[in-house]
């Protein structure tokens, strides 16, 4: 800018300079020179005066502009200024608030009120998990309102300790009628104390959900009122994509006096190895165990042996373009104690279940087929080929009607068909065929129809329209009398 400026005085003072010169007379015969004393031109005097004038100028041209920099340089340093005093206070804040709040406490929040009502069980012979094991409705209900609380020790080792009372049941149902002066009891569903050193080794002790995979093998159970929680420890390993899993539980403390009789304990190793492979497969292997010690009858004097249940196991799940497959599967072995003085028999069972589904329209329509089995006893046999479905959340697989029971001794098919018509609604319907492979008369059992209606405008808030429709074959049942089940839900969890 300072030499654009410069440059067009120098040529603004050139072009006045040759104008002068063009107004000066041309020049005439030579004239004697001016004797001394003689007066000054006042042509020259004029343009001396001009060229003063405009060194004036320049020099007034050439100050402004030398203050018009000294004032620009000015503000951008100033302006550098300000942001690194911004900068460092940011830090500085950072820096407090991560030397100051070692503490970090979340709410955990879950509830619901669910309508349920049942036709047609008592015909059938079927107890449901309902408030009265029968025909019937009733309103099931959940409150939980607790705390995780974590301190970090060193940058690298942290402690959280987890507190997560509930009170939940039936409305007007004992303990605690509605409008009585007995109050429902509040329980601990979860309440434990976790060592975490950076990302790659922890320790949980005390009383905590177990959720693997599609919860086939081992769920919260989060469907029920009360769900499902183990006392124990677990051990919890990270590394490169791997994740490992050792827990020990105790399920039943019997109290006898003497020690570990009568106990019952559920325990086991879960490898999520799927992250060493990439990030959109899933991949498990498991050795699970369920052991229930010696135990003795006081009254009877009867004794019972041990028993030991191993389940190996394995899960896998992949999507490929618009086909996902989900695939898993165990084999159960080990021993079932028997009265004395009879021998223990041989455990040898299993289960498998393949499902394979095509998403369409971006994701919005879902549609698959599925397949699974459970063995059941065969009483040819001197084994015990029964399937121990362990703590699954059997639900979600089985039927809403709940009336095939626990995953043993059964096979089905089913087709499932779901749609998102908005990012917060979905719809899905599936279809079951039931059988009972171990069956002395009829294998085929029955058909389920079940309607998932789920809605959730917002995070952790969630409505639930469900029902289903089981019709029985009557050669199985003894009867033909076709159930009904519907329950209306509305929810929220925050955890």
């Amino acid at each position: 800018m300072r030499f654009t400026i410069v440059l067009q005085l120098v040529l603004f003072s050139l072009v006045a300079a040759v104008r002068a010169q063009s107004t000066e007379p041309q020049p005439g015969p030579r004239t004697e020179p001016a004797t001394p004393g003689a007066q000054s031109d006042p042509r020259v005097e004029r343009l001396e005066a001009e060229a003063r004038e405009r060194g004036q100028r320049l020099e007034a041209a050439l100050a402004r502009i030398e203050a018009l920099e000294q004032s620009a340089e000015e503000q951008r340093l100033a302006e550098e200024a300000r942001l690194a005093e911004e900068a460092r206070r940011a830090d500085e804040a950072e820096a407090a608030q991560n030397e100051e709040s070692p503490w970090t406490i979340r709410p955990l929040v879950s509830s619901f009120v669910r309508l349920e009502v049942r036709e047609g069980y008592d015909a059938l012979s079927v107890t449901p998990p309902s408030c009265n094991g029968a025909d019937g409705d009733c309103f099931r209900w959940r409150a939980r309102l607790g705390l995780d609380v974590g301190l970090d020790l060193s940058e690298r080792v942290n402690v959280r300790a987890r507190f997560l009372p509930e009170v939940a049941g039936f409305w007007a149902s004992s303990p605690g009628f509605s409008g009585g002066v007995t109050d429902p009891a509040v329980g601990l569903h979860e309440g434990s104390l976790l060592l975490s050193v950076g990302e790659t080794f922890g320790v949980e002790l005390g009383r905590f959900e177990m959720i693997y995979g599609e919860h086939v093998v081992i769920g919260n159970l989060g469907w029920h009122p009360s769900a499902r929680a183990f006392d124990g420890a677990r051990l919890l390993l990270r590394s490169g994509g791997a994740q490992i899993d050792a827990f020990f539980t105790v399920l039943n403390e019997s109290g006898d006096p003497e020690p570990g009789r009568s106990d019952s304990y559920f325990y086991g190793v879960y490898a999520k190895l799927g992250g060493l492979i990439d990030e959109a497969t899933a991949l498990d292997v498991y050795v699970l165990g369920r052991q229930t010690n010696n135990s003795f009858d006081p009254v009877s004097a009867a004794r019972r042996g041990w028993s030991q249940r191993t389940h190996i196991g394995a899960r896998f799940k992949r999507r490929f373009g618009i086909v996902d497959l989900r695939a898993e599967g165990g084999l159960q072995i080990g021993r079932m104690g028997m009265p004395d003085p009879a021998d223990a028999e041989l455990i040898l069972a299993g289960h498998a279940l393949a499902e394979v589904g095509l998403n369409l329209a971006n994701d919005l329509v879902r549609l698959s087929l599925e397949g699974a089995y459970a063995s059941g006893d065969d009483p040819n046999t001197s084994k015990v080929e029964s399937y121990d479905q362990l703590f699954p959340t059997a639900h979600a697989f089985l039927g809403l009607a709940d009336v095939m029971g626990a995953r043993s001794n059964v096979g089905t098919a089913i087709v499932h068909a779901q749609v998102k018509p908005t990012d917060t609604l979905v719809l899905r319907l599936d279809g079951h065929v039931f059988a009972r492979p171990q069956n002395a008369g009829e294998a085929y059992y029955g058909i389920e129809t079940d309607l998932h209606l789920i809605w959730k405008p917002f995070p952790g808030f969630r409505t639930r329209l469900m029902a289903a429709v089981f019709v029985p074959n009557e050669d199985a049942w003894g009867d033909d009398e076709v159930v009904r089940y519907v329950e209306v839900e509305v929810g929220y969890d925050f955890r």
